[in-house]
């Protein structure tokens, strides 16, 4: 009986909108959030992925319910597959990963609670959360160089109420803002007036841990992906995205496994899978405003309104002392803030004559022109493909 209960779950086409009403038992009004959580999580099923394909930080301001939506997501997972710590050092996170005699990482996916930004940027876990290769070490009572194996690779998820990543950090990372509602907070109040309601696990969330536990580790077949890297965001903040997206379509699809076709052993991703990766992609460019520090969220802000009374430039083009000032900043500072908003694509700059009042050239900077992420159709991009399909057989004919 409860097999065919499995079964029945499992191959429900809802099952997405069943696994998402779920956690709003707990959490309220935030299915976009909840399905990338749920998608990001589902890439532990996934063996032809990146290594860090999956690893996301939750972020919201502190109290606003980020751990609350973490801990009901993970909460459709049995507790020897979704492992959650309130905090881990990078070392004992280092060894950890490595696992030991009889663990491994596999079909396994990690939380750590509000991760201090130290942690987030120190060398060892640069290195663990990009890589599934061995990690050189030197224990502390040997002093020599040995090799940690490799235990697997999980999609790791932290929560954070400010984030200031190293570059090298922010490649390793996507980023999911929640943003919070009213009808959370009365959730998440009477759920913090009475302690046993949080580790409360109703019949039907036992059924779904017994339903996900059974679902293993699948390689899949993503179709069109020449169409989708021509049709994908081109710019220069997003085009490092594209693997990430395509991994999130294939984390999708293994959590649909029992849906799919195969082909040849691996499981063949469809429309669904690219809309929900969708879904997903839009919270990550979203995300990616809130990797920046507060005061610099504040300087693109201003240069996002017109200052027409200035002595250089247009209202749209600022220098770095009209910014300092307005900031009550010294110029090194503000010009240090600037530069890494530039390296980010955030913002551009150029050098002009300073006009009447001063004479010399100046650099000015101004906020980039984005190119908004469209979603194009999943029949659009079939039918060019199979455009494409149709003219090479042609050619071949010829």
């Amino acid at each position: 009986m409860k097999a065919k209960k499995t079964k029945t779950l499992l191959t429900n086409p809802d099952l997405m909108n069943i696994l998402i009403n779920e956690v709003q038992h707990t959490v309220s009004e935030a299915r976009d959030d909840i399905l990338s959580l749920l998608l990001f999580i589902s890439g532990r099923l996934v063996k032809n992925s990146r290594a860090a394909s999956y690893n996301v930080i939750v972020h919201s301001d502190s109290g606003e319910g980020k751990d609350a939506i973490v801990r009901a997501v993970g909460k459709l997972l049995p507790t020897d597959l979704f492992i959650a710590r309130s905090s881990i050092s990078p070392t004992a996170l280092k060894h950890w990963l490595s696992g030991h005699e009889g663990w491994t990482w596999k079909c396994k996916a990690l939380y750590v609670e509000d991760i201090p930004i130290s942690t987030l940027n120190c060398d060892d876990f640069k290195n663990i959360s990009g890589t599934e290769e061995k990690i050189s070490t030197v224990t502390s009572t040997k002093q020599i160089a040995e090799d940690l194996r490799s235990g697997g690779k999980p999609p790791i998820i932290l929560t954070m109420a400010d984030i200031y990543m190293k570059a090298q950090t922010k490649r390793r990372f996507a980023i999911c803002h929640i943003e919070e509602r009213d009808g959370q907070k009365i959730l998440l109040k009477i759920s913090q007036e009475s302690s046993h309601d949080i580790d409360y696990i109703s019949p039907e969330c036992v059924e779904i841990r017994n339903a996900l536990s059974k679902l293993k580790q699948v390689r899949v077949l993503i179709p069109y992906k020449e169409v989708l890297a021509l049709t994908f965001i081109s710019d220069r903040k997003y085009r490092t995205l594209f693997g990430r997206f395509l991994d999130i379509i294939a984390a999708s699809a293994a959590l649909h496994q029992k849906q799919r076709t195969t082909k040849h052993g691996s499981i063949i991703a469809n429309q669904t899978d690219y809309e929900y990766a969708c879904i997903a992609l839009i919270k990550v460019i979203q995300g990616i405003h809130y990797s920046l520090s507060s005061q610099q969220r504040d300087i693109i802000e201003i240069m996002k309104r017109k200052y027409s009374e200035k002595r250089v430039g247009n209202a749209e083009e600022f220098t770095v002392r009209f910014l300092a000032d307005l900031f009550s900043m010294y110029p090194k500072n503000m010009r240090m803030n600037l530069v890494t908003l530039k390296k980010e694509g955030v913002i551009e700059s150029k050098i002009i004559r300073g006009g009447i009042y001063v004479r010399r050239p100046v650099e000015v900077y101004f906020i980039t022109k984005e190119t908004p992420f469209l979603v194009v159709p999943w029949r659009v991009i079939a039918k060019d493909m199979e455009s494409k399909r149709y003219k090479r057989r042609n050619r071949c004919k010829r």
